[in-house]
């Protein structure tokens, strides 16, 4: 878990410190350096900034198992359509003029955007 800690105080002078760094919370030796060298800037006890990044530690692994039981848990399906609109849109697909309506004339293509209506062929009388 790669993370940008950041530790500020004032140290035994009264002065403004500040230490900052990206860090792998898992890798020991990063963490080690982190703590020794946030202490010498904030003129802290190593004991304090260990317990503090510890419970920092703690803390963004509770956020990244809350996070990632989020996304595994089911989702709830939401529908697009009511249902009478799932219905209409059914009837639609099956109306046998569906064809017609898309078999349009080029010259009727070159309508589309123009405002102009665009009606669509009169099916053919199968007789």
């Amino acid at each position: 878990m790669r993370v940008n800690v950041k530790v500020s105080g004032n140290n035994v002078r009264g002065e403004f410190c500040y230490h900052g760094d990206t860090l792998d919370m898992e890798a020991f030796r990063q963490r080690a350096a982190f703590v020794e060298q946030a202490a010498h800037e904030v003129a802290a006890k190593e004991d304090t900034i260990h317990r503090e990044v510890g419970q920092l530690w703690t803390a963004l692994a509770e956020l990244q198992r809350e996070r990632i039981a989020r996304v595994l848990a089911p989702q709830e399906e939401t529908s697009l359509m009511t249902a009478e609109e799932q219905t209409a849109a059914m009837d639609l697909l099956r109306d046998p003029r569906l064809l017609g309506i898309f078999a349009l004339r080029p010259l009727d293509l070159a309508h589309i955007g123009s405002g102009w209506p665009i009606v669509p062929p009169e099916p053919e009388s199968p007789y």
